[in-house]
C-alpha cells in the first residue's frame, strides 16, 4: 500500500480513551471568542452579552428571577453570548453563540411569548410536531427514559446483546427533500411484539408523511443512499433473550425489505450517490468494510478487511479511517492509499479540507481543519465550552453536539446541538438544548438546508433554520 503524506510532515494525532476523543494543546483559534465561561447552572459566568435579544434571564432563572421555559411559563429569551470554560480566558475554543427564543424540549413559544405544548404541523410557529410515534399499549408519554433509545452503557447485570423493550422513534436521517426515520413497533399488554416496526418519510415540499416499509421486526437504525434505505433491525425478541441483528434494504419508492446481511449491524455508513459503504459490528471475527450497488439482485462485496470507524465521500473518492490508519480510495473499486495521518473517527469533507472536532486542554470544543492539499491541521473555529461530538455536514453548514466535560449517569447535564457555517465567522446558532440521556436519543436529530428536525423518541419535531 502506498503512503501519501498530507504536506511536508506527517500529521499524527494521538487518540485518548475509547471514545476517539483527542486532547491536544493548540494554537490560538482564528475565531476564538474571548474570555468568560459557563457555570454548571448554564448561566454565563463572566462572559459578554453584547446584544441581548429580549432579556438577560437564563433558563430556569437565577435568584429571584421568574422560572422560564416550562409549560405555561415565559419563553427563554434569545441572546448573544461569548462562552468559554471557566479559567480559559484567551485559550482556544471559546465561541460566540446565538440562542433563539425557546422553551423546554417538546414545547413551543407562542405569539404571546409563553411556552405551550408544541402544535401539530403545519403550523406557523417555530416548533411543531411532524408525527406522534406509535407506542406500545403499556407505555404512556411519561414513561421511564429506560424504554427510549439504546443506552450508551447497558444496565448492570444485562448484556448489550440482550433484547429489551423499546419504543418509538429509534433513528433518523435526511436527504435534500425528505426526512426518514424508523419506529420500533409495539408490544401488547402481555409484552408480545406485534411485528409492526416501520420506516417512514416526511416530504418537506408538501408536508406529507408516508410509510416506506412496514412489518419490520425491531428497526433501530436507518441510513440512506439516493435510491435505498438501509435499515438495521434487532429482531424484537422477548426481553432478556439474545437479539437477532440483521441489515435490510428497501427502495425509497417503497416495497418489501430485502435481507442484506444476517447477524451484524453497520458500525458506520456513507453513501456515494446510490452506492452504499458500511463497516460492520457483530459476530464477524474480522470486521470488514462493505460496498453495495443499487442494482436489483446486488449483493455486498468486501471493500477492505479492517475495522472502519469513520467514512466520508467526495465525488469519486472514499475516505475511511480504520483503527490504525487513514485511507483514500476510488469509490468504484478498492485501491487504498494510506494518507499518513490519523484523525478521529468522526470527520467531514468540505471544499479542499477535512474537518473534525476535538476538545482542547482547556475543555473547550474546537473545529479543526486539515487541508487535503498538504500542511498540518489548524484551529478553524472555537465551538464553546464542553465536549464536542457527532459532527455532521449539510451543504455549507456544519452541525455538532456539545455536552459537559464532566458527566455521569447521576449528573449527565444537558446536551446541545449547534450549527455554524464553513463560509463565515458569524455566531454559532444553538438549535436544541435538552437533558443528556446518555443514550441514542441524544443523537435523534437531522437537518436539511432550511429545517432542523429532532425527536425525543415519542414524537418527531421540526423548526426552521436561521441563516448561519
Amino acid at each position: 500500500m502506498k503512503i501519501r503524506p498530507l504536506g511536508i510532515c506527517t500529521v499524527l494525532l494521538v487518540t485518548v480513551g475509547c471514545s476517539a476523543k483527542l486532547v491536544v494543546s493548540s494554537n490560538e483559534s482564528r475565531s476564538s471568542a474571548g474570555s468568560g465561561g459557563v457555570s454548571d447552572s448554564g448561566a454565563c459566568d463572566g462572559c459578554t452579552d453584547p446584544q441581548p435579544e429580549g432579556g438577560d434571564a437564563g433558563a430556569g432563572g437565577t435568584g429571584g428571577a421568574p422560572a422560564l421555559g416550562g409549560l405555561g411559563q415565559p419563553c427563554v429569551p434569545g441572546r448573544l453570548t461569548t462562552e468559554a470554560s471557566p479559567g480559559s480566558a484567551g485559550a482556544p475554543g471559546g465561541a460566540t453563540i446565538k440562542t433563539i427564543s425557546h422553551c423546554d424540549e417538546g414545547l413551543s413559544c407562542n405569539d404571546d411569548g409563553n411556552c405551550v405544548a408544541a402544535p401539530n404541523c403545519p403550523h406557523g410557529g417555530e416548533v411543531c410536531i411532524v408525527r406522534h410515534a406509535t407506542l406500545s399499549a403499556n407505555v404512556d408519554a411519561g414513561d421511564s427514559e429506560a424504554n427510549w433509545g439504546i443506552s450508551d452503557t447497558p444496565p448492570l447485570g444485562t448484556s448489550a446483546n440482550a433484547s429489551v423493550e423499546r419504543n418509538g422513534v429509534m433513528a433518523m436521517t435526511a436527504s435534500e427533500a425528505h426526512v426518514y426515520w424508523v419506529e420500533y413497533g409495539t408490544r401488547d399488554a402481555a409484552g408480545n411484539y406485534q411485528h409492526d416496526g416501520a420506516l417512514l418519510a416526511y416530504a418537506q415540499e408538501d408536508g406529507t408523511t408516508s410509510v416506506i416499509a412496514s412489518g419490520l421486526d425491531g428497526p433501530i437504525d436507518v441510513e440512506i443512499t439516493s435510491s435505498h434505505a438501509y435499515v438495521s433491525v434487532d429482531g424484537a425478541q422477548p426481553p432478556g433473550s439474545p437479539i437477532h441483528p440483521q441489515l435490510l434494504r428497501v427502495s425509497l419508492s417503497g416495497g418489501s425489505a430485502e435481507l442484506v446481511q444476517d447477524g451484524t449491524f453497520p458500525s458506520t455508513f456513507i453513501a456515494a450517490d446510490s452506492r452504499a459503504f458500511w463497516g460492520t459490528l457483530g459476530k464477524e471475527t474480522i470486521p470488514k468494510l462493505y460496498s453495495m450497488t443499487s442494482e436489483i439482485g446486488a449483493v455486498p462485496s468486501v471493500f477492505a478487511t479492517d475495522r472502519v470507524i469513520g467514512l466520508a465521500v467526495d465525488g469519486s473518492e472514499l475516505y475511511y479511517r480504520t483503527q490504525d490508519a487513514f485511507y483514500l480510495s476510488p469509490v468504484e473499486s478498492p485501491a487504498p492509499v494510506a494518507l499518513g495521518v490519523l484523525l478521529p473517527g468522526q470527520f467531514v469533507l468540505h471544499d479542499d479540507a477535512i474537518y473534525f472536532v476535538l476538545s482542547s486542554s482547556w475543555q473547550n470544543g474546537l473545529l479543526k481543519r486539515l487541508p487535503r492539499t498538504g500542511g498540518g491541521p489548524d484551529d478553524f473555529r472555537g465551538l464553546g465550552p464542553g465536549d464536542p461530538s457527532t459532527l455532521r455536514r449539510v451543504g455549507d453548514r456544519y452541525f455538532y453536539e456539545l455536552q459537559p466535560f464532566e458527566r455521569s449517569s447521576s449528573s449527565p447535564g444537558e446536551r446541545r446541538v449547534l450549527t455554524g457555517s464553513f463560509m463565515n465567522n458569524d455566531p454559532l446558532i444553538q438549535l436544541l438544548q435538552r437533558p443528556n440521556r446518555l443514550s441514542s436519543v441524544d443523537h435523534l436529530w437531522a437537518a436539511t438546508a432550511d429545517t432542523f428536525y429532532w425527536s425525543d423518541g415519542r414524537a418527531l419535531y421540526k423548526q426552521p433554520l436561521l441563516a448561519p
